[in-house]
């Protein structure tokens, strides 16, 4: 299994997509939910098509074999 580091901005870009809507905008028990797709600014499409690319080899890339060598490596003065 490998472990790819991301750009920070990929995941909080990813994940502040995937909140939910505030509570005042959400559907009454028993009703469905729309699930629209909210547009993403320039930098945060950037950010996916870093990842991407990082992904796919075109840009270079920290791997790891492991959680704790990450970690060991995140730990480092370098």
């Amino acid at each position: 299994m490998r472990i790819y580091l991301l750009p920070f901005s990929w995941f909080a870009s990813y994940t502040l997509a995937m909140i939910a809507t505030p509570t005042a905008e959400m559907p009454a028990a028993g009703t469905t939910a729309s699930c629209e797709q909210l547009p993403f600014n320039a930098e945060t499409l950037a950010a996916f098509e870093e990842g991407d690319a990082m992904l796919r080899g075109e840009l270079p890339a920290k791997r790891f074999d492991s959680l704790d060598e990450m970690l060991s490596d995140l730990d480092s003065d370098d």
